[in-house]
């Protein structure tokens, strides 16, 4: 009867083992994949913001720093223009209602009435 409730007790303990060192291994591989998704994202989001502050470079078209409602008007207009922002994701699409909606949001980032809004402000 000793032998036999060892032998069992035994069996349980060297599954247990095992199940832990599975499990722990599983659980390591995971935080490996979700260290790679972060550094993935973040690579992503830099690569946005890169994207968007030469966007916003070009439609700066004097070259001073701040971005007018008529240059961001003119940079709508020009179709070119208009598609590389949509595709950076600043406009929904290259209609009327998406350049109106921007320009209702340019206004309204617009407090203080001036000349326009300066380029760290507009990728920020």
């Amino acid at each position: 009867i000793f032998f036999t409730a060892f032998i069992s007790f035994g069996s349980i303990i060297v599954m247990n083992l095992m199940t832990g060192v599975i499990l722990e291994n599983v659980l390591s591989v995971a935080k490996g994949a979700d260290a790679e998704r972060v550094a993935g994202v973040q690579k992503t989001t830099l690569n946005q913001a890169h994207a968007l502050q030469e966007l916003m470079r070009i439609v700066d078209a004097d070259g001073d720093g701040v971005i007018s409602e008529v240059e961001l008007q003119d940079s709508l207009d020009d179709t070119e223009l208009a598609h590389r922002m949509e595709v950076a994701g600043v406009i929904a699409a290259v209609d009327d209602v998406s350049k109106a909606q921007l320009l209702d949001l340019f206004k309204v980032a617009n407090v203080e009435d001036d000349e326009g809004i300066p380029v760290p402000t507009m990728v920020a």
